[in-house]
């Protein structure tokens, strides 16, 4: 199964560079690759601009990928990142809304791709890197120092088959 969520990160990642880099979009939309038993990939795109927005496009995510028996998926988005101590996060793993990294002065510019699977998995974060003069995407840098988002919001985006979001 690993494998299979190791393809669906590289397909989201070349994609990622396809639309921000070749096509020099710089703006897109969260996009998903869908698997089922057919094994051809679905994509759906999920365009979000406010948290309770997010909220409600992961929950219509779920209920499409119930009803199509997605078996593995993946889904690509950019998103602020920013290193923040696990004592910053309150006692049921939130974090609180003023320390959120898109808040933060430091916090950088990511793509973020999260593989997931019933029982698995994976996600790989790339910096993004803008032509000073332009502001133009020019390149996208694997970034290996950010954990498993546990956020919310990032921790459903890795539990979307978990039938006990379905009810």
């Amino acid at each position: 199964m690993e494998s299979k969520l190791e393809s669906l990160l590289e397909l989201a990642g070349d994609y990622a560079r396809m639309v921000l880099i070749e096509a020099k979009d710089p703006q897109w939309l969260p996009t998903w690759f869908l698997l089922n038993s057919t094994e051809k990939p679905m994509v759906v795109q999920t365009p979000w601009d406010s948290d309770e927005h997010k909220h409600v496009c992961l929950k219509r995510m779920r209920a499409h990928m119930r009803k199509l028996g997605v078996t593995a998926y993946s889904v690509i988005m950019e998103a602020w990142g920013h290193t923040i101590s696990e004592k910053a996060f309150d006692d049921e793993g939130l974090l609180p809304a003023h320390l959120r990294p898109s808040l933060q002065p430091e916090r950088q510019e990511l793509v973020i791709a999260c593989a997931a699977s019933a029982d698995h998995n994976l996600a790989r974060y790339w910096r993004t890197i803008r032509k000073a003069t332009t502001e133009r995407i020019i390149r996208l840098e694997p970034v290996e120092d950010f954990s498993k988002n546990e956020d919310q919001y990032g921790a459903l985006l890795f539990d979307m088959l978990n039938p006990c979001w379905w009810e």
